[in-house]
């Protein structure tokens, strides 16, 4: 059996999210997970869900960061789950608007 690419350690401790990622947010969350990281980098992964699945996904993000320490950059359009954030920066045309922090 050979072990994917997506799992095998990168360097600085990175590990590479497959292309089909987006068919399946919650194997693509798992991956995240799976090897403890300090920091994940979450680039829409609530977009093809409908409201009740986004939230779970979100708040397993969130109790991954308070339980492990782990630090959610998410990206996002979806206003839906803004309520679940402890800190939201608006961007427009690649600059900072707003800083928002609700911790």
């Amino acid at each position: 059996m050979t072990i994917p690419d997506w799992l095998i350690p990168q360097p600085q401790g990175l590990y590479l999210a497959p292309a089909d990622a987006w068919i399946d947010p919650s194997r693509a969350v798992a991956r995240a997970l799976v090897s403890s990281p300090a920091l994940v980098l979450a680039d829409e992964p609530t977009a093809a869900l409908d409201k009740d699945s986004a939230a779970e996904v979100v708040d397993l993000l969130k109790r991954m960061g308070d339980a492990r320490g782990t630090t959610t950059l998410l990206v996002t359009h979806e206003n839906r789950i803004l309520d679940r954030a402890d800190r939201i920066l608006t961007l427009e045309d690649g600059r900072i608007l707003r800083v928002e922090d609700r911790s």
